[in-house]
């Protein structure tokens, strides 16, 4: 994230800060938001640019917030481009204090945080590849002598690292923007090193690296597992 999508993204979440009508709203866009910033890059903003960016963050989007995700992307727009008036616009329609169309299941099912994002993911379908190698890691780390609930942490996850990375060409691109979604999620630095670390293990484990389990490190844990729980 460069300095002008930074301050472009704060200057947008510090609008809803102010006048959302629902923490719960605020938190859904910050991570539509989120997301989007992800996949900018660093290119410079254009349509295009930005296009692309929005058809790539609902590709990784539940088909239940999709409209959701798209409302957020029509109101961050002008912020990304500097567009004073298109920002006067949205504050003086006053749309941006909710969502124009909530559905049940999205009400039921909103990803604000970590955890929220693994009770998603365990729910999806993932790929066969990416399913055996989940379950050829999780033997290791058995194997390795972890406890269950270290396994279990481990797992869920690989599993979140998973469903960010479906329904797209697996590449390490696409892993590290995994990574970076999560890690602007977590709260502070101890479960940023250890989400790291679990995300450099599996990743061998996805690429079917020989020796992979070489690579776990079984005597780094994470005791406050209610941050991802």
């Amino acid at each position: 994230m460069n300095k002008a999508q930074l301050k472009a993204l704060e200057a947008y979440l510090a609008l809803l800060a102010k006048n959302s009508a629902a923490a719960s709203d605020y938190a859904l866009k910050d991570h539509f938001a989120q997301q989007l910033v992800a996949h900018l890059g660093s290119e410079p903003p254009t349509p295009a640019v930005y296009r692309k960016a929005v058809g790539a963050a609902l590709g990784e989007i539940p088909e239940e917030y999709k409209k959701q995700a798209v409302q957020v992307a029509r109101e961050f727009f002008p912020f990304l481009m500097s567009d004073l008036k298109g920002v006067a616009q949205i504050m003086q329609s006053g749309g941006y204090r909710g969502f124009e169309e909530v559905s049940a299941v999205a009400t039921q099912t909103r990803i604000r945080s970590v955890p929220d994002l693994i009770a998603v993911a365990v729910k999806h379908e993932h790929a066969a590849a990416f399913a055996a190698a989940r379950g050829t890691y999780l033997k290791a780390l058995r194997e390795r002598g972890l406890d269950a609930a270290s396994i279990a942490l481990r797992g869920r996850l690989a599993t979140a690292l998973m469903y960010l990375c479906r329904d797209r060409e697996f590449t390490p691109e696409a892993y590290r923007t995994a990574i970076d979604r999560v890690m602007s999620a977590l709260p502070d630095e101890p479960p940023r090193q250890f989400f790291v670390q679990v995300a450099r293990e599996f990743y061998h484990f996805l690429r079917e690296t020989p020796g992979a389990e070489q690579g776990i490190k079984a005597d780094v844990r994470f005791a406050d597992q209610e941050v991802f729980a």
